[in-house]
């Protein structure tokens, strides 16, 4: 009988995880930054990774990234799943949800409060516990290539940009001042534009130009969106719903952005089942 074990991937299996996840995530897409130089800290260590073996051979897997979910009042411990993969010829045969269904085992005993994943075919997660529920908006405004004016990303930067975040960012995801920022595909660079009370964390691939973060005082946004405006032809811009820069965009722009159903939430633990899930946002930098 064929052995089937799912488990943490091992030191020695890291490497073919990682081709295959750059094999299905990056190279077949066109793209060339790798996963790992994308996700710095996460994807280098085999314990952020599981995996499904068959007779010893993966044919599925998935990657993990734990954080620190921030109130004003409380903490909790989540943990975002993303780069789920099984090998074509064993898809449609419960490989993955056998990943999921131990993965929330897994969470579990190490307490996590709730998982988040973000999918376009919720249908894949429904019945399992997963609730499907996104504040967030999507919509793609006009640009231009023209003259910004860019900030270095570097230890300063960040520190104001945490200032920032404490202030118009009661609910966050908690960030290591020290770490340096992923860089989500398809953007192939990062730019940050910074204001004194308000900043955009841009990634760039050639003409298009997607806001992976934006947090700020509105009459600062104003200034902001000018520089953002001039960094590619379309502006790729993904913001939770009430939020200064969706009212913005609202009432200056006059452009209504879409809702954006992406999100799939999975409370672990019984504080976390009272959650508003409707109303959390994690900002595209933040995910995996």
């Amino acid at each position: 009988m064929v052995k089937i074990e799912t488990g943490f991937c091992r030191t020695d299996e890291l490497g073919t995880v990682l081709s295959q996840f750059n094999q299905e995530f990056i190279y077949s897409k066109g793209r060339t930054i790798e996963v790992q130089h994308r996700f710095p800290g996460i994807l280098n260590k085999p314990e952020n990774i599981l995996v499904r073996r068959v007779g010893g051979v993966i044919v599925s897997a998935l990657a993990l990234k734990r954080v620190t979910w921030e109130t004003p009042t409380e903490q909790y411990r989540a943990t975002m799943i993303g780069l789920v993969w099984t090998i074509p010829s064993m898809r449609a045969r419960g490989h993955a949800a056998a990943n999921l269904d131990f993965l929330r085992s897994q969470l579990s005993r190490e307490q996590c409060d709730f998982a988040v994943l973000w999918t376009t075919q919720p249908a894949v997660y429904s019945g399992s516990g997963w609730v499907a529920t996104d504040c967030g908006r999507y919509g793609v405004l006009s640009g231009q290539p023209g003259i910004y004016s860019e900030t270095a990303i570097n230890r300063a930067s960040i520190e104001k940009i945490q200032g920032i975040r404490k202030v118009f960012a009661p609910m966050r995801v908690s960030r290591d001042s020290a770490a340096a920022f992923p860089l989500p595909p398809p953007a192939n660079e990062l730019k940050l534009l910074l204001e004194p009370n308000a900043y955009a964390i841009l990634g760039l691939a050639k003409d298009e130009t997607y806001v992976l973060d934006i947090i700020g005082d509105p009459q600062a946004l104003q200034v902001l969106w000018q520089q953002i405006s001039r960094t590619g032809m379309r502006i790729h811009l993904n913001a939770p719903d009430r939020s200064p820069i969706n009212d913005w965009v609202n009432k200056i722009l006059q452009m209504d952005l879409p809702f954006k159903p992406l999100a799939m939430w999975q409370p672990l633990s019984k504080r976390a089942m009272n959650l508003n899930y409707e109303s959390i946002y994690i900002p595209m930098l933040d995910r995996l």
